[in-house]
């Protein structure tokens, strides 16, 4: 035989406030990151990334950065920040910035230095694109471009 269960507790006055708070301040931060937020404050972030849906038969782009450096290696730039100094969502946000002026890929390579000064440097950046295109919702290629490059001073 099974017993019956244990009757239902109510809530204490401070377990009742102690909740209320704590939701009215989840509520406050949701808030606050749709409106002012950007992405790097997830989970309390705009949730843009989940607004839009993808053509079947559309294209995906993958934006990133790599370097050369002075070791003759070519690299993937770590998209942090304390990596490159930015993350991805902010390279996209600066894309056309970026392509239509080279020149401000000197900050990634500046803060390269800055940050992580016993790696070998960036002597060259680039801006790449792995654009995935998609047939009947799957894929069927990905094409690599370039789409601005920059030699460091």
């Amino acid at each position: 035989m099974t017993s019956a269960p244990a009757p239902a507790r109510s809530l204490s006055a401070f377990q009742r406030w102690w909740r209320g708070l704590a939701a009215a301040l989840g509520i406050a931060l949701i808030v606050h990151g749709s409106l002012l937020g950007n992405d790097d404050q997830f989970p309390f972030a705009p949730m843009s990334m989940f607004a839009f849906r993808t053509d079947p038969n559309g294209n995906i782009d993958a934006h990133y950065l790599e370097a050369d450096t002075d070791a003759g290696t070519r690299i993937k730039v770590p998209m942090s920040r304390n990596g490159a100094g930015m993350g991805r969502a902010e390279l996209e946000g600066q894309l056309l910035k970026i392509i239509a002026d080279p020149a401000l890929l000197q900050n990634i390579a500046d803060t390269q230095r800055r940050l992580q000064p016993g790696l070998p440097h960036y002597t060259h950046v680039y801006v790449m694109r792995d654009r995935t295109v998609l047939r009947d919702g799957a894929k069927d290629h990905t094409v690599t471009e370039q789409l601005a490059d920059w030699a460091v001073r």
